[in-house]
């Protein structure tokens, strides 16, 4: 008993829950945001079709994996914004937005302010 106390593993549920395709692909698109990502590269890592995994995934994280892409960019771009002075420009490449428009109308319409906006803001 104490030897598995002092073990390291993670509890049988949480082993079961890091092997979900779900979290699998959460793990993926976290570690791969800048980069372009479409579905089928997510759906690929899990071994899933686009259209069984796109399911899956919005029944159990409640967001598409295109929304969850989305969310993960913003949540960069916030904290981006928040603890550096790099360009709106430099940070929509940094997380993944080839164009700093797109970037722009991704975060105001999420956010509800500007990337400029937000980083005047009080936190």
């Amino acid at each position: 008993m104490l030897t598995a106390l002092l073990d390291d593993s993670p509890a049988p549920e949480e082993q079961d829950e890091a092997r979900s395709p779900v979290a699998i692909a959460a793990k993926f698109i976290r570690e791969h945001y800048p980069e372009p990502i479409s579905l089928a590269d997510v759906a690929q890592c899990v071994h899933m079709s686009q259209y069984h995994f796109s399911r899956l995934f919005k029944r159990e994280c409640g967001y598409s994996p295109h929304e969850y892409i989305i969310l993960v960019r913003i949540n960069r771009a916030k904290h981006l914004l928040k603890t550096t002075d790099l360009p709106v420009k430099i940070i929509a490449q940094n997380v993944g937005y080839q164009n700093v428009t797109t970037f722009t109308n991704a975060f105001s319409n999420r956010v509800g302010l500007s990337p400029s906006a937000f980083r005047r803001y009080p936190v």
